[in-house]
């Protein structure tokens, strides 16, 4: 102590310190102490009735959730009875909670050390009983057993026991399934959890069982016979049934390999033109650009003669796993009826514990191998680039490959892999094809369901999106194997790969399009049958800041392109025509009543200076053809305020002026009848162009999406709202009334904004024309000062259609005119069907915005309604706070959630529409999915109920500070 007090020359400010900061101390010395105690206990209460249960009693049979992933979490629990009598349960979380407790304090209470040795080989029993649940070890299906620990030290000894009689079983069933792989070739096709599926399922159809995961037991027999059918399995089966009694339950390994070589069916080919260019019996190494790699797969195959199969090749990514190399290797090297090339592609994605694994299972099984000479052609492609561990091992097998040009790949990949005559959907008779554009928002999608509709008879439509960053197999194979046809029909997919998707696409779309399989890490297994028909959607050829990995494998598939209205417009001014797999502005776009509505409006009004004199709609004398497919392109990009805009924006702009100019058809402002020709053609006229005024600001893009590597810059706003003209003109639903919001008509016809009181535009209505709407005691002359709160919300209600003794709005919100038009311009776009995007920083006020709408809609309709019901008993508006946090599985719950609330709300009423508010939206990875939700009104390809609406609010970006 004297030491310590001599060397510490701050010793007073210590003890001080201390003396300030003694009752936190003693808190945490009291805290500490309590959870000893709390620990000690529970440790006590364990080994005086406590029983550790290890296992399941979940049968395989069943097969709902058989290639679920199994986590020992669900395998080890305890029963602990309570001094009163009392029991409970303690799942595998609870024993670990304490087991991590009772570890910091084992050097205190050297008794607890025996809970942290049983607890350690319980764990470690529980993944030996794993590895022999999917090894299909017959004693560990159903397996479960008790373990007491009322004698801690006897207790260690028999879980110990325990584990190692388990573990020299677990080596004798390896040894065994290995045995029987070499054995019986049609094994090596399978990963251990496949082999035990099939076991369980044939010995179901031996026993006339059939259910639904029948179509998942022929895709996994595909890899041995591709023409394999229902009845060709019945066959086998009855085959062995009669040749020897089957074991109960489960086939054993034997009797699978057995039935498997009936089915087996050998792969043909001439192989003789690549032994001038490849080593037989050994590993050839081919380096080539990264982007080469698959174009260089297709190159081995065409001079092979025919299609790859997915069980000759082998694209590495950062989800290949162990098994699936070995299961590679094994087919490669041993069976003697796959005497092709095997090819091994990228092997630099692998981990480096993957390379090691690979060059020793191939040294073990080369040393293995019976086969006096080999016979097999192992081509492993790499980028020239990018070294691996395999590559630098077996560099001495290099060979040089001269690839054949673009041309003949095209040829071969047209002619030998997609060429199916079941295919009628396709001109060409291609099973599957790529559907792109250069942007967004150019057809794609609408592309794939027009081809639907046209043979509906022949095919059952399915949309999967892909919103994940690297296209997880997991994830995707799941949604393709929920897909249920219960009909005759073929399938057609449309796969929808969002731009945010930079990883591995290419190899993606290698494996659907041309070697039809996909596989997740769990041994999922999706084909396509013989008829299916797949599309593929995405930016595949735009240069886009966005895309940072280009599609490798596109050039070589045959395509759909999509052209944008620019492009389209610049082949007829050249009189191109268009070629069958391009896509524009089709007659039976062009004869729906919204775009007829809108073309021929416009058509008129640009057509005579500006006047709708004696103009009427008449949809029975459309205006269609090549001709006014050229002209209504023109017209569009006249009125439509944008640089190369996409179809998708040019539909919004159609959308909301059909939805104004149906109003306006209604109108009695505008009806020659009530108020003369005369009056009638002048307020046309003059409403027609407030229309195309007001359409600006709905249909114009309010950020920049310009091309750029700066990412700020390329979500610039381009549109402020302060600094922005927002004038509203509106027909309410009889046509009675015509309320105006946000500007007025300065004699002599001047348009001006009231809120800056700038004039907007000279001359924009007539003399003659204010004068005799005057008449009618119809003025544009409110002010800024005259919009008080009481008018504003006799205008929203007017607009909205609400009736306002029905409302009582919230007191502690105050309605400005700013906010009234805000309220107006989402209110319109949701009755347009445009998505609603508001941008703000955070504490503006969007989501008070938001709440007071749908506050005043569902207390006027509430309220209105026959249904005995208080507006604070209904929800019509759904918050999803989003966060960084927020899942695809969160969305969708909230979604599911929604469309509760919107069924019930319609009951109430058919106007009373639900909102779906995304607060944040930009604040989470999976803004794809959203983007998917508001803008294709589907969540995952499913539709989602048509009366929710859906609004989105941002924060702006920022720049990180250093």
């Amino acid at each position: 102590m004297y030491d310590f007090v001599k060397d510490d020359k701050q010793i007073t400010k210590t003890l001080k310190d201390a003396t300030e900061n003694l009752k936190w101390f003693k808190e945490m010395h009291e805290m500490q102490t309590d959870t000893t105690k709390s620990s000690i206990s529970q440790f006590e209460l364990i080994r005086s009735s406590g029983v550790f249960i290890v296992g399941t009693i979940h049968d395989r049979a069943d097969l709902s959730d058989f290639f679920e992933e199994r986590k020992i979490d669900s395998l080890l629990k305890a029963k602990i009875s309570s001094p009163t009598g009392e029991e409970r349960l303690w799942k595998f979380k609870d024993l670990k909670e304490l087991n991590d407790k009772l570890v910091l304090i084992s050097g205190e209470h050297t008794k607890v050390h025996t809970f942290t040795q049983v607890f350690g080989k319980l764990t470690q029993i529980c993944e030996t009983f794993k590895e022999l649940n999917e090894c299909g070890h017959s004693s560990y299906q159903a397996w479960e057993k008790e373990f007491y620990f009322t004698d801690p030290d006897t207790t260690v000894q028999i879980v110990s026991d325990q584990y190692l009689q388990m573990r020299d079983e677990l080596k004798a069933e390896k040894k065994n399934i290995e045995d029987q792989i070499r054995k019986y070739e049609p094994l090596m096709n399978y990963t251990h959890l496949q082999l035990l599926y099939l076991r369980y399922q044939l010995h179901h159809l031996k026993e006339n069982v059939l259910d639904s995961h029948y179509q998942q037991t022929l895709i996994l027999l595909q890899a041995i016979n591709l023409q394999i059918t229902l009845t060709d399995v019945k066959k086998a089966v009855l085959h062995l049934t009669r040749s020897r009694k089957l074991s109960e339950r489960i086939l054993t390994i034997e009797e699978l390999g057995v039935l498997l070589s009936f089915i087996h069916k050998k792969i043909e080919g001439d192989t003789s033109s690549l032994q001038k260019t490849l080593r037989q019996g050994n590993i050839t190494l081919l380096k080539v650009n990264s982007r080469d790699a698959l174009k260089c797969v297709l190159s081995l195959f065409r001079l092979v003669g025919r299609a790859p199969t997915a069980e000759e090749v082998l694209c590495c990514t950062n989800k290949t796993t162990e098994e699936q190399i070995s299961v590679f290797l094994r087919r490669t090297i041993l069976a003697i009826n796959f005497r092709l090339i095997n090819c091994l592609v990228s092997p630099e994605n692998l981990k480096y514990q993957l390379n090691r694994h690979f060059i020793d299972q191939f040294k073990d099984l080369m040393k293995n191998n019976n086969n006096s000479r080999p016979v097999f052609f192992l081509v492993i492609i790499t980028a020239d680039n990018a070294p691996s561990e395999i590559a630098s091992t077996y560099v001495q097998g290099y060979r040089q490959f001269i690839l054949p040009t673009n041309a003949q790949i095209i040829d071969f990949t047209a002619n030998h892999i997609l060429r199916n005559e079941q295919c009628v959907c396709d001109s060409e008779k291609r099973s599957g094809r790529l559907i792109q554009s250069e942007s967004s928002g150019n057809g794609k999608s609408r592309k794939a369901r027009v081809l639907h509709d046209a043979y509906d008879k022949h095919y059952q439509f399915r949309c999967i999106p892909i919103h994940n960053m690297d296209c997880d197999r997991n994830v995707i194979v799941k949604e393709f194997l929920s897909q249920k046809n219960d009909s005759l029909k073929s399938m057609m997919y449309l796969v929808d790969i969002s731009p945010s998707v930079f990883v591995g696409a290419d190899i993606f779309i290698f494996e659907l399009v041309i070697l039809r399989r996909l596989m997740d890490s769990l041994g999922r297994v999706f084909r396509p049958f013989n008829g299916d028909y797949i599309l593929v959607e995405g930016l595949f050829t735009c240069d886009n800041f966005m895309i940072r990995f280009p599609i490798d494998i596109a050039p070589f598939l045959p395509v759909y392109n999509c052209l944008s209205p620019c492009k389209s417009l610049e082949n007829y001014r050249t009189g191109q025509q268009p070629q069958s797999n391009q896509i524009t502005l089709d007659d039976k776009q062009l004869r729906t009543e919204k775009w007829q509505r809108v073309y021929q409006y416009l058509n008129h009004y640009r057509g005579h200076n500006g006047s709708m004199d004696r103009f009427v709609f008449d949809l029975t004398n459309a205006l269609t053809g090549k001709e006014h497919e050229q002209r209504c392109i023109e017209t569009f990009l006249h009125y439509v305020k944008i640089d190369n805009p996409s179809w998708r924006e040019i539909d919004n702009f159609v959308c909301f002026l059909d939805t104004q100019l149906r109003c306006v058809e209604r109108s009695t402002f505008t009806n020659p009848a009530l108020v003369g020709q005369e009056l009638g053609s002048l307020f046309n006229s003059f409403v027609v162009k407030f229309m195309i005024k007001m359409s600006e600001e709905f249909a114009t893009r309010s950020i920049n999406i310009s091309e750029g590597s700066d990412v700020l810059e390329n979500h610039r706003l381009e549109k402020l709202w302060d600094k922005t003209f927002h004038p509203y003109l509106f027909f309410d639903e009889d046509g009675g009334c015509l309320p105006f919001i946000g500007f007025r008509i300065q004699a002599p016809g001047h348009l001006m904004d009231v809120v800056t009181n700038q004039m907007r535009e000279e001359n924009f209505m007539s003399q003659d024309l204010m004068g005799r709407l005057r008449a009618q005691q119809v003025e544009f002359k409110h002010t800024y000062k005259d919009y008080t709160p009481q008018l504003l919300l006799e205008k929203l209600c007017s607009i909205l259609n609400l009736r306002m003794e029905r409302i009582q709005p919230a007191s502690d919100y105050q309605l400005t005119l700013d906010n009234t038009i805000k309220i107006l311009a989402i209110h319109m776009r949701m009755r347009a069907n445009i998505p609603v995007v508001i941008m703000g920083e955070t504490g503006c006020g969007k989501t008070r915005l938001i709440a007071f709408m749908s506050d005043i809609i569902k207390q006027s309709i509430v309220n209105s309604s026959d249904v005995d019901i208080l507006p604070t008993e209904v929800q019509n508006l759904i918050t999803l706070r989003v966060h960084g946090g927020v899942t695809s599985h969160m969305i969708g719950e909230c979604i599911r959630d929604a469309e509760e609330h919107a069924v019930r709300n319609k009951a109430i009423s058919d106007r009373l529409e639900t909102i779906v508010f995304f607060d944040e939206a930009n604040a989470t990875s999976e803004i794809d999915l959203i983007r998917e939700i508001m803008c294709n009104h589907t969540i995952g390809g499913r539709p989602i109920n048509s009366s929710l609406r859906f609004i989105a609010a941002v924060n702006p970006y920022r720049k990180h500070t250093q």
